[in-house]
């Protein structure tokens, strides 16, 4: 079952990330998400929260990238000023993320943008095959950030 407001969660701040980049190739973003600790460990990366202080520390193996999403699809907020985008996970980008997230619940994930984590916010509930990106974005924004999501996956 997909909870949309743990989705939101999770993924609203790549869209503000996305946003405030204006990346005009959105072709060339590679999306991520990793499982985080809190403390270092054997075999975990420093990473830093970009516009924070606040240090997590990787998995060196992504759960989903770029390559699990299969589509993207702009669709209208809460309200009709701002859009939001809905995300496809294909089947293993679904099952892998929902194994990961049900037993990772209570513990962070990683949001990387190009490498760099923009986001760690801590998992709530079981997520797979569906996810909503919201964020305060124009028509405009959303469709390119969909767009290069969806070349992504072309050019595969």
């Amino acid at each position: 079952m997909v909870r949309a407001s743990t989705l939101i969660i999770l993924l609203s701040t790549l869209v503000c990330y996305a946003a405030q980049s204006r990346v005009v190739n959105q072709s060339n973003v590679k999306f991520e998400l990793r499982l985080a600790e809190k403390m270092p460990a054997d075999g975990l990366d420093e990473a830093t929260i970009e516009n924070s202080n606040e240090k997590i520390y990787l998995h060196k193996e992504a759960i989903v990238t770029s390559e699990d999403l299969i589509d993207a699809r702009v669709a209208s907020g809460l309200s009709n000023r701002y859009f939001e985008i809905h995300i496809t996970f294909n089947s293993q980008g679904a099952e892998k993320m929902a194994k990961a997230t049900r037993e990772n619940i209570g513990k962070q994930i990683a949001v990387l943008i190009n490498g760099k984590v923009v986001s760690a916010p801590v998992v709530r509930d079981a997520i797979s095959e569906k996810a909503v990106i919201s964020g305060a974005f124009t028509k405009e924004e959303a469709e390119r950030i969909a767009a290069g999501i969806r070349a992504q996956h072309r050019e595969r």
